[in-house]
């Protein structure tokens, strides 16, 4: 799985590289061995059972072919962060949507002080007039339009392979989706370098948008 340093939180963060494993415990044993590292650390570590690792795996392909053409471009994170948030929140049922949103941006703004916070919200308000729209897409010249449409095909595969019914295994570790989603967006941020304070910029004023949206209607 591809993460970089520092969890996201600024762009110096270097890129760097994760094994995750997802097997039985004498296989992780033997590949932790194998990879001269403690035994725990090629231990699954993402809550979700196999449904997490599926996501983190797409995502990361995604990323890496970000990082191949360059990374996002200039002025682009917020877009993508935007971009990345509506699509996982058209995931959620309507009238969960407003909630995830709200749960990302308290997660975002933890570390900020109250005036740093307060300061983001005015300028998330401003902003949610001004987001790009759905048909946008993700930002650039095109460059990553074939991977991004791969990478949202695969993740709506993964999420509704898990919704339980005759098609879907459930296999979600006992995790909801809500938080499968909520837990991706935030790695998500970090494999792309977008500072969490651009992430939660990005929660707040698209959740801003939508609720303009149902006032307007």
């Amino acid at each position: 799985m591809f993460l970089r340093d520092g969890d996201g939180a600024g762009p110096e963060g270097e890129p760097e590289f994760q094994v995750w494993v997802l097997s039985t415990p004498r296989v992780l044993v033997d590949v932790g061995r194998r990879l001269r590292s403690p035994g725990e650390a090629a231990a699954p570590a993402l809550r979700g059972g196999r449904t997490a690792v599926e996501l983190a795996t797409a995502h990361s392909d995604f990323a890496l072919d970000a990082l191949r053409e360059g990374g996002l471009p200039p002025g682009g994170r917020l877009p993508a962060a935007v971009a990345h948030l509506r699509f996982l929140t058209g995931l959620l049922p309507t009238a969960e949507r407003a909630a995830f949103l709200f749960a990302c941006w308290l997660r975002d703004t933890g570390q900020l002080t109250p005036a740093r916070r307060v300061d983001l919200g005015v300028r998330a308000d401003r902003q949610a007039g001004l987001l790009p729209g759905p048909e946008a897409g993700f930002p650039g010249d095109g460059r990553l339009r074939d991977s991004w449409e791969h990478y949202t095909k695969t993740v709506r595969g993964i999420v509704a392979d898990r919704r339980p019914g005759p098609e879907g295994h459930g296999d979600g570790g006992g995790v909801p989706l809500n938080y499968l989603l909520f837990e991706h967006a935030r790695l998500a941020g970090n494999r792309l370098g977008i500072p969490r304070a651009t992430e939660a910029l990005a929660a707040r004023a698209l959740r801003a948008a939508w609720r303009a949206e149902e006032r307007a209607a």
